[in-house]
C-alpha cells in the first residue's frame, strides 16, 4: 500500500512540478506573523515555456530550514512570480515569553474568572514588529493549563498580557 502511494505521488509530481524551474532568494520576512510563525518568500525562476507562472508556482516545492514544503500557501505576481510559505518551526525570535505574573484576583464575585497579568518580553518592536500581534498569540501556562491567547494586551510602558482564567472560587 505504501509503495503504491509513493509511486502515485512520484507520478503526480512528475506531471505537476515544473521541470527546470527553481526558487531563487528564499528569505524570511523581517517580522513575525504570530507566535512562532514567520512568513518566507521566494522568486520563481526558469518557468518552462508554455506553462503559466501561477500554475508553476502553485506546484513548486521548496525546502526551508531543512523541511520540504510541497507548495506555497499563496503566489503573487510582483514583477516576477513570488511564492509565500508560513513557517512555524525554528523561529526562536518569534517566541516571546511572559514574566512577572500578577494575580489580580477575581474579576467580579460570581464571575468564575480570575484576572492574571504578565509582562510580555522578547519582542523586537524596534524594527516595526507588531508587538500586539505577537502578544495576542503568545500562550501561557497557568496552574498546569495551557491558555492559547490572552483576552487582550496593553502597553503600560511595558507590554502586558491580560488573561481571564476560570476559577471556581470566583
Amino acid at each position: 500500500m505504501r509503495e503504491e502511494r509513493e509511486r502515485w505521488e512520484k507520478a503526480r509530481d512528475e506531471l505537476t512540478i515544473p521541470k527546470g524551474a527553481f526558487w531563487e532568494i528564499v528569505e524570511p520576512a523581517w517580522d513575525c506573523r504570530a507566535y512562532g510563525k514567520r512568513e518566507y518568500w521566494g522568486i520563481l525562476r526558469n518557468v518552462p515555456e508554455g506553462r503559466s507562472d501561477m500554475d508553476a508556482c502553485l506546484n513548486m516545492p521548496v525546502e526551508i530550514k531543512g523541511v520540504a514544503i510541497r507548495r506555497p500557501y499563496r503566489c503573487e505576481h510582483r514583477g516576477p512570480m513570488n511564492g509565500f510559505w508560513m513557517v512555524d518551526w525554528d523561529q526562536p525570535d518569534c517566541k516571546p515569553w511572559h514574566q512577572d505574573f500578577v494575580d489580580k484576583g477575581c474579576t467580579n464575585r460570581g464571575s468564575g474568572l480570575r484576572q492574571i497579568e504578565a509582562e510580555v518580553v522578547g519582542i523586537n518592536d524596534k524594527g516595526g514588529q507588531d508587538w500586539r500581534l505577537l502578544c495576542e498569540t503568545t500562550p501561557m501556562i497557568w496552574n498546569h493549563i495551557n491558555h492559547t491567547s490572552p483576552a487582550h494586551c496593553e502597553d503600560r510602558g511595558k507590554k502586558i498580557a491580560v488573561w481571564y482564567v476560570p476559577n471556581d472560587r470566583c
